[in-house]
């Protein structure tokens, strides 16, 4: 008999601790690391029309094989400029008497991506590819080499706004925050700042190579959820 009061008492302590622990406090937690770029990606290509597919072709890669002569020439890896986009259409008049329009040549394009991983060589790097062809300026993105670095600096803090969120809501509530019962991580996101625009990559010619392009600051974010046992 003595046991069996026992072992009702436990229970009723066991239901006691688990009614105690039944609230939780959710809390999301966001941060962003701000660095300066150590690295800029251009996209430029040609865009070039002749009267065969063949010749078209010919032409767009005669381009893309000097802007890459020249680009490894001034100490651009070859790792470092790949293609980002091409393609090869026929080229039609719209505006002729004919009901259907009639094809009057042949267009082919090819865009490169470069990495320059030297910002004082930017300017250069832009007057190269325009001077060589690359007529085509379809924008600059700026980054940082120790991305995972800033991300992880990144995903600390974020857990650290997270637990200080849930520490106000629990005295707020009249609650014990307690241990920790689930993280989830929400990913991350980039954010760059004065990202040069697409435009006409003539403007950008060596003779312009005062006043190129800059870069601003790239943010890396990083968001949480953690889930916290309260009393």
């Amino acid at each position: 008999m003595k046991k069996f009061a026992v072992l009702l008492a436990l229970l009723a302590l066991a239901f006691s601790c688990c009614a105690l622990a039944d609230a939780d406090i959710v809390a999301q937690g966001t941060a962003t690391i701000m660095a300066d770029p150590d690295l800029a990606r251009v996209n430029c290509g040609a865009s070039l029309r002749a009267s065969s597919i063949a010749e078209a072709q010919e032409k767009v890669a005669a381009v893309v094989a000097a802007a890459t002569e020249n680009l490894e020439a001034m100490g651009i890896a070859k790792e470092d400029i790949v293609t980002d986009y091409y393609s090869c259409y026929p080229a039609y008049d719209y505006n002729g008497t004919q009901e259907e329009p009639q094809i009057i040549g042949y267009q082919a394009g090819h865009s490169l991506v470069v990495t320059c991983r030297d910002l004082s060589r930017l300017d250069e790097v832009l007057g190269i590819m325009t001077e060589s062809g690359m007529t085509e300026f379809n924008g600059i993105t700026f980054d940082c080499t120790n991305r995972h670095d800033l991300y992880l600096e990144a995903l600390k803090s974020a857990v650290r706004t997270a637990r200080e969120k849930a520490e106000v809501l629990s005295a707020e509530s009249g609650l014990t925050l307690g241990r920790v019962d689930k993280v989830t991580e929400q990913g991350y996101s980039d954010m760059v700042y004065a990202e040069a625009a697409s435009g006409d990559a003539q403007m950008l010619s060596k003779r312009d190579a005062g006043a190129g392009i800059r870069g601003g600051t790239v943010g890396v974010s990083a968001s949480v959820t953690v889930e916290f046992e309260a009393r």
